[in-house]
């Protein structure tokens, strides 16, 4: 059954400015898309960690807009990040993976997640939860040319990176 609504996530990490950045995409049935990003609040040296706090940020923008309608039911969320989606099955054993032929399989994480990563997890499913939503993961492979799928993993890492850069501005300032 194909979701009501698709989201991409994706996230910026510059380990040598200790600067973050995040961007995302999403799409409903009926609907234009809508994307935004900007830069991340704190840093840590696990990109999941932010992948997951893009995914977070994704949902709580298109929940203020009222993007999510009562009549969604399911959402897919797709990022490049492998770490972050197993983040959420691990969380939550229901979250199904929805594999691409050219994305990479999630594994089931197996590690305790760290406080970040859980903290992360705790406010994607609270907002999905607010929504009723369902969701599945999809890996996507990142920084991959072609149209569809691979355009807005694209798009949701030029967002990222604008956002890292204005962070690293601000800090440098």
């Amino acid at each position: 059954m194909k979701p009501d609504l698709t989201l991409f996530a994706d996230a910026s990490v510059n380990p040598k400015t200790e600067k973050s950045g995040w961007g995302f995409w999403i799409k409903g049935d009926g609907r234009n898309s809508m994307h935004a990003g900007g830069p991340l609040r704190g840093y840590d040296r696990n990109t999941s960690v932010a992948e997951l706090q893009a995914i977070a940020n994704g949902l709580s923008c298109a929940s203020a807009a009222h993007y999510i309608c009562s009549s969604d039911v399911s959402i897919m969320i797709q990022c490049d990040n492998s770490e972050a989606l197993g983040c959420l099955m691990k969380a939550r054993p229901s979250i199904t993976e929805r594999r691409h032929s050219d994305g990479a399989p999630v594994p089931r994480r197996r590690r305790r997640m760290s406080e970040p990563q859980e903290a992360a997890v705790d406010h994607i499913l609270t907002i999905a939860d607010s929504h009723n939503l369902e969701i599945s993961v999809r890996h996507v492979r990142g920084h991959k040319e072609g149209a569809g799928r691979s355009w807005v993993n694209r798009l949701c890492d030029r967002l990222a990176k604008n956002g890292r850069r204005e962070a690293e501005q601000v800090a440098a300032a």
